[in-house]
């Protein structure tokens, strides 16, 4: 990125640093996932970020341990999370951290 543009690769230890210095402008932007950085917006009270767009799209994984990953076990979950997802609890959850649900 930096070879084709103007920008200055600044790497911070983790991202609360960098919305921080974003916030307080002493970087030009931050390279993020989209529902982490509106949570640590709204973590940390930050006014001066706004954003401004998406690079691509992301899919979501679950894992489980070797152990821990039977045919049963997934299909317990799956079910779970489905009635989970069903009643609302998921959204609810989600939206504390100003998360949207995928559809």
């Amino acid at each position: 990125i930096s070879k084709k543009t103007f920008f200055n690769i600044d790497m911070t230890i983790d991202d609360i640093a960098a919305f921080r210095k974003l916030d307080a402008k002493r970087i030009d932007g931050v390279y993020s996932n989209k529902d982490v950085g509106f949570a640590m917006i709204n973590k940390l009270g930050l006014k001066n970020i706004k954003y401004a767009g998406k690079d691509r799209a992301l899919n979501y994984f679950i894992g489980f341990l070797k152990n821990n990953n039977s045919e049963e076990t997934v299909k317990k979950f799956n079910a779970c999370f489905e009635e989970l997802k069903k009643n609302g609890t998921i959204k609810q959850i989600l939206k504390k951290y100003g998360i949207n649900s995928a559809k």
